[in-house]
């Protein structure tokens, strides 16, 4: 194919913008990179993102790492159940501590009577209970354990 003549007249053409226009162009080359990296043939980011579960599990990730590192957080975090139920536990042993020695042990002979135990010489052992016993009875939202007899 042989050169092209050339021509004595030539057409420039030139696009003059302003600082807003700049900055307008500038965005959008940066949301077009963005969505090359972030689509479906990048980090798949985009697609995460869309679904709120797998956004609120990332929320609760970074806000569980900042508290580890002592960063308090408004999000609710397993750091956060950690402290009330250790909380917990030490308003439970203050209150038991505070009962009388007699309570104590009537809370306790009354759960192993419900569970049909008993404090041996070995440990504890299963009671020996009448063989017409009914086991547990559901009546008015309440379980009612009953022995001997037919259960009411």
């Amino acid at each position: 194919m042989p050169p092209r003549k050339p021509t004595e007249k030539a057409i420039e053409f030139r696009i003059t913008m302003g600082d807003k226009e700049r900055s307008l162009a500038e965005e959008a080359l940066q949301t077009y990179r963005l969505g090359a990296v972030l689509g479906d043939d990048g980090l798949g980011l985009a697609k995460a993102l869309s679904d709120p579960l797998k956004v609120i599990a990332m929320i609760e990730a970074v806000a569980t790492v900042v508290e580890l590192f002592g960063i308090d957080t408004p999000i609710p975090t397993p750091v956060d159940a950690y402290n009330w139920l250790e909380g917990v536990k030490n308003k439970a042993k203050d209150k038991a501590e505070a009962l009388p020695e007699e309570a104590k042990a009537g809370v306790i002979q009354t759960v192993l009577d419900v569970l049909g135990l008993e404090l041996g010489a070995d440990g504890f052992v299963r009671k020996e209970r009448d063989s017409d016993y009914h086991g547990p009875q559901r009546r008015g939202g309440k379980s009612v354990y009953s022995w001997g007899g037919r259960p009411e």
